[in-house]
């Protein structure tokens, strides 16, 4: 019979030169969050006052224009960079604990029309120009134009839980920027500006995988790996469809009524960036202008028209529509590390869909119709191994064990065996190896955390059961090593085998 501690013993504690990261994870009884110590998201909102970061070179901090909050406003003092984006760039880390799509607001003032705009980005995507439509008073206007000559459209941003980075680069000579509030539709009041600075030192939460897994920095799913939605019908009477059907958008014209038989994929990127969008699709009309589109979103935001040019044949072209009689663009999305959600809906009778790939710059091979679809998500799991011989006691060489998959709060046990029985064992645990010579055998751990007086039962066996800590980084490796008081070994002092853990 395993003896259980239900209760944690009493800790002598020897601090070592273990890091912050592993000193969380040794501290097993107590809550050890990560803390952001730039701003939190409360409640659905992040407000950013623009000068609480190093001020770039050409932003010059001014009063002489009431009616900012905060300390000043920054007004870009140097050249127009219609052209390029990046130049002193104004950097704001913060950290998201309810995931969803934020509206993002730049209270803002200018009084050339032609001299309106910044540039911005999220998590180092791809730089949009940002723009504001009311001139000579501080305003909220705050619009996204994706290419010249289109529709602007209001700037908003799905986030995961977690970290993220907000970037300001000057575009327009003379805007100014006072504030910037990111926040949900359920924010109470979202533009007042009196509410406060966000604060910081907040709990960094954390992302699991979802759906299908990005490999080598590409997507793939075929379009029938979701159920047909309404209006949608499978087919396999096309030749040159992969997969096992495609879909056929038979629910008549939907030009202006996007999120009609919805077909929704779940997928999870780990490298952050530029995804290019394409779609496998065939329009078999030889009007090559009709027949031609689907409305498509991801994570819940704006729905677009996305566009084929090619007909007769399955082809990848994809592109965006943003507006009627408005050229088409590229189509990508900058992606946040973490879960997304795609979704089609049906627009244009008779489109066929195949496949759908989203991938980064630099993916190899990316549209070849052989790459299989990627992979559901597996959730990572952490790995225990044996380091270190044992020193033997009147039984032989006592056994230490771990089990659990190292995720936050997952049930973990560590388990001796083998030991002199109703006898009593300390644990060591340490943030590195030590493996230096100790009561005839080895001290494997360094002796960071020493868990003592730990009770064996009558068969000389022990179950240390705890929740593993939250937040812990990835790769972190903790030795673990029991000895137990017992006349049998060479100095009175039995050693289990080391024992390695290393997060996920």
């Amino acid at each position: 019979m395993l003896s259980t501690p239900t209760t944690p013993p009493s800790l002598p504690i020897r601090l070592g030169r273990a890091t912050c990261a592993a000193f969380a994870a040794i501290a097993l009884f107590t809550s050890t969050p990560v803390s952001a110590q730039d701003f939190c998201e409360q409640d659905g909102l992040i407000v950013l006052q623009v000068e609480s970061t190093a001020f770039a070179p050409q932003w010059a901090d001014e009063t002489n224009s009431t009616g900012y909050t905060g300390a000043c406003f920054l007004r870009w003092a140097g050249a127009d960079q219609f052209a390029t984006p990046g130049v002193g760039t104004l950097s704001y880390t913060f950290n998201v604990e309810h995931a969803g799509t934020y509206n993002l607001r730049i209270r803002n003032r200018y009084s050339d029309p032609e001299r309106n705009d910044c540039w911005t980005r999220f998590d180092g995507g791809t730089w949009t120009k940002t723009v504001s439509h009311t001139p000579n008073v501080w305003t909220w206007s705050t619009r996204y134009q994706l290419a010249e000559g289109t529709p602007t459209f209001d700037a908003a941003q799905y986030l995961n839980e977690g970290l993220h980075t907000f970037e300001i680069s000057a575009r327009s000579q003379d805007f100014r920027i006072d504030r910037v509030h990111l926040y949900l539709d359920t924010a109470s009041d979202p533009q007042s500006i009196n509410h406060p600075e966000s604060s910081g030192g907040c709990e960094v939460a954390t992302w699991t995988p979802a759906g299908f897994c990005a490999q080598d920095d590409l997507v793939v799913f075929q379009v029938e790996s979701t159920p047909v939605a309404p209006g949608w019908i499978s087919g396999t009477n096309s030749t040159g469809y992969t997969g096992s059907a495609f879909y056929e958008w038979a629910g008549g014209d939907q030009y202006d009524n996007p999120g009609q038989g919805v077909l929704a994929y779940d997928f999870t990127v780990d490298d952050p960036g530029r995804y290019e969008l394409r779609i496998r699709s065939r329009n078999n009309n030889p009007v090559a202008n009709l027949s031609d589109d689907c409305w498509t979103r991801i994570d819940g935001g704006p729905w677009r028209k996305t566009v084929s040019h090619v007909n007769l044949v399955w082809t990848w072209s994809t592109r965006y529509v943003l507006a009627p009689e408005t050229p088409s663009i590229e189509s990508y999305y900058d992606l946040s590390a973490g879960p997304h959600r795609f979704e089609i809906s049906g627009r244009s009778q008779g489109f066929r869909i195949d496949r759908v790939h989203l991938y980064k710059a630099g993916a190899s091979d990316p549209l070849s119709i052989y790459a299989p679809e990627s992979p559901i998500c597996q959730p990572a799991v952490g790995t225990w191994a044996h380091v270190g011989s044992g020193l033997a006691g009147s039984l032989g060489v006592p056994t230490l064990d771990g089990a659990g998959d190292q995720t936050d709060a997952a049930f973990t046990t560590i388990t001796l065996a083998g030991a002199l029985p109703s006898g009593s064992a300390s644990l060591v645990i340490g943030a590195s190896a030590l493996n230096v010579p100790f009561k005839g055998g080895v001290l494997v751990p360094a002796p960071d955390v020493v868990l003592g007086g730990l009770p064996l039962d009558r068969d000389g066996a022990l179950a240390f059961s705890f929740a593993w800590p939250t937040g812990l980084p990835s790769s972190i490796d903790l030795y673990w090593q029991a000895f137990v008081p017992d006349g049998g070994a060479p100095k009175g002092l039995a050693a289990t085998n080391g024992l390695r853990s290393t997060t996920p």
